[in-house]
């Protein structure tokens, strides 16, 4: 039964993934963090305003509920450091209230 909702869920929507996160975790850890990463990653490129900048900030925020969650996060923000933050000041800024980016980019 697991397994069948990962399927129906893997190709979702963050919204739509949390709500079974807690069934999913256990099994589909290392799947889920590269699922939110890959989705956060897209969202970054296309989003604008900074209401949807602290939101994905805060999406981003719960990688670190996982196993290896701090790993895929630290990655998640080098990407964005090195190909979003530089166009998208205001999403660095926003990034910058929920995280302490210097601690996480090098």
């Amino acid at each position: 039964m697991i397994d069948e909702l990962f399927l129906n869920l893997k190709d979702s929507s963050m919204d739509n993934i949390f709500p079974y996160e807690k069934y999913l975790v256990e099994n589909y850890n290392n799947e889920l963090l590269e699922i939110y990463k890959n989705l956060i990653l897209n969202k970054a490129k296309n989003v604008t305003g900074r209401s949807n900048y602290r939101n994905l900030a805060i999406n981003a925020k719960r990688l670190m509920d996982f196993d290896n969650g701090y790993e895929v996060l630290e990655d998640l923000l080098n990407i964005l450091n090195e190909n979003v933050f530089r166009n998208k000041p205001a999403m660095k800024e926003e990034f910058g209230y929920i995280f302490d980016l210097d601690y996480f980019l090098k």
